[in-house]
């Protein structure tokens, strides 16, 4: 009887010293506002529904984008780049692969290159201004959503979460 008690007793004051020791660990995880200053701020005060940001990196062009129909009211895309051409996924976002020069366009993104007077054979995938894949499914494959960029409103500005 002692024995099952003494168990018992040390096994509670081992999971509550774990989940005390656990709690400034977890709290450490979050961005603090020392390293989201450090982070690209980007003015969006002047703003106005449907209207574009653009921000270019090293090997991304994040676009940022105001929505007066969602919540909350921006949008932030990444899209990856190599030598000044847009990657494509070959089979998702994380082997984006494909090259493109005119990917950008007017009614959201799509590959719109040519070689030999034919459009590239990748032209199909079409997505819209929100990201959203609205192409045809070909060969059984899935084409994913582009994904979207973390970032913190801060006011007038959005800091990206990215580095």
């Amino acid at each position: 009887m002692n024995k099952k008690i003494l168990i018992i007793s040390i096994s509670v004051l081992l999971t509550g010293a774990l989940f005390t020791i656990n709690i400034p660990f977890s709290n450490s995880l979050q961005p603090n506002a020392a390293s989201t200053n450090q982070r690209p701020h980007i003015d969006i005060s002047q703003l106005e529904d449907g209207d574009i940001v653009n921000y270019y990196r090293p090997a991304q062009h994040l676009v940022i984008q105001k929505f007066a129909d969602i919540n909350p009211p921006f949008l932030a895309i990444t899209l990856p780049m190599r030598n000044k051409q847009y990657l494509l996924p070959e089979f998702n976002w994380s082997r984006a692969v494909l090259p493109c020069q005119s990917f950008v366009q007017e009614y959201g993104y799509q590959c719109l290159d040519k070689i030999a007077d034919e459009y590239v054979w990748y032209h199909y995938m079409k997505w819209n201004k929100a990201g959203k894949y609205i192409g045809e499914q070909k060969w059984g494959n899935h084409i994913p959503d582009i994904p979207h960029a973390k970032y913190k409103l801060q006011g007038n500005h959005i800091a990206l979460l990215v580095r």
